[in-house]
């Protein structure tokens, strides 16, 4: 019987780092050495305070985490494509009794299906191949916004999602404006992932919205808040294409009258596939998205109770966030 450490979210606001035991991957599984895993830090926050809705009350007690990247250590007997001491990024891990896995990402030995295991491609480091996951969701967005080359982006919302889905967009061709409320990540996105950045915490940039010599033709909205969306839908110009991307604790309404009104197109979306993985992780090799420059906290996993004290709490300034296992 194998043990690993892992992060565990032993109750509703507690965060232990604990051992837990290591199933024998099947015969189409992989176990992997996590070098680093990725924290989505609205993901991981919800699960943590019992806010994630989709699949009930948290079955307490969970390893949280969806991304990681590290090396192969062992695979079962039907898989293909892989060998030992290859470099990948993963999506999760399975684990057995309890702590149960919610998608189990966040430890140092885990088996996972193959068809959740991407080459890391030269390179690509780990920090960036950590965040594969957050990365694609902004890819996913960025790519359903159906904004031509020279056409602008409003994204909206400064967190990782958020800056993935401009950098994303920008890699279209289109010019990309990022609206947030927090001045640090503004600072972040201006040097990395925008042309253009707007303070949502000025209550008169809404209004700017309309006066712009170039129209806005998309709007990336990572917050989903239906407040805010209430907020600026108003200004938005006739027949803009409005991306949905993240998740609501509280639900999310809206009166498709309203849209109807502006010809307003509205998608939502979630969730990865292999292949946006794929298409993420080559970008990256590229250089064209780039996560690892907002990571603000890369931190041995042992510190992972004080790191989710400080993002549950908001007590320091903080974007992308990485736990280092070896």
């Amino acid at each position: 019987m194998m043990k690993t450490r892992a992060i565990v979210f032993s109750e509703q606001n507690r965060v232990e780092v604990q051992e837990v035991i290591v199933p024998e991957p099947g015969p189409e599984e992989v176990l992997v050495r996590s070098v680093q895993s990725g924290v989505s830090v609205g993901t991981d926050g919800w699960i943590l305070t019992n806010q994630f809705t989709w699949g009930g009350d948290i079955p307490y007690p969970v390893v949280p985490g969806y991304q990681r990247a590290g090396f192969v250590e062992a695979m079962g007997a039907k898989v293909e494509g892989l060998k030992v001491g290859q470099r990948v990024a993963v999506a999760g891990s399975r684990l057995e009794g309890k702590p149960g896995s919610y998608w189990g990402g966040h430890l140092h030995l885990g088996v996972t299906s193959q068809t959740d295991i991407f080459l890391l491609p030269e390179g690509v480091s780990f920090a960036n191949g950590a965040q594969v996951i957050v990365a694609q969701v902004g890819y996913n967005a960025a790519a359903r916004s159906m904004a031509g080359v020279g056409e602008t982006v409003l994204v909206l919302g400064d967190g990782g999602i958020g800056q993935m889905a401009a950098q994303a967009a920008r890699v279209r061709g289109a010019r990309i404006i990022l609206g947030g409320h927090r001045a640090e990540r503004i600072e972040l996105a201006r040097r990395h992932s925008c042309d253009e950045v707007l303070l949502t915490r000025d209550p008169g940039w809404v209004k700017r919205l309309e006066s712009r010599e170039s129209p806005i033709t998309a709007v990336i909205d990572t917050v989903q808040d239906e407040a805010f969306f209430q907020t600026y839908l108003p200004h938005l110009p006739a027949r803009t294409n409005v991306v949905l991307s993240g998740f609501s604790p509280a639900g999310f309404h809206i009166d498709m009258g309203e849209l109807q009104k502006k010809e307003v197109a509205l998608l939502s979306v979630a969730g990865w596939s292999r292949q946006r993985c794929e298409e993420t992780l080559q970008l990256m090799r590229l250089g064209k998205l780039n996560l690892e420059g907002l990571l603000t906290h890369v931190v041995p996993a042992a510190e992972a109770p004080r790191i989710y004290n400080m993002i549950r709490l908001k007590l320091e300034p903080f974007l992308g966030v990485n736990f280092l296992w070896e």
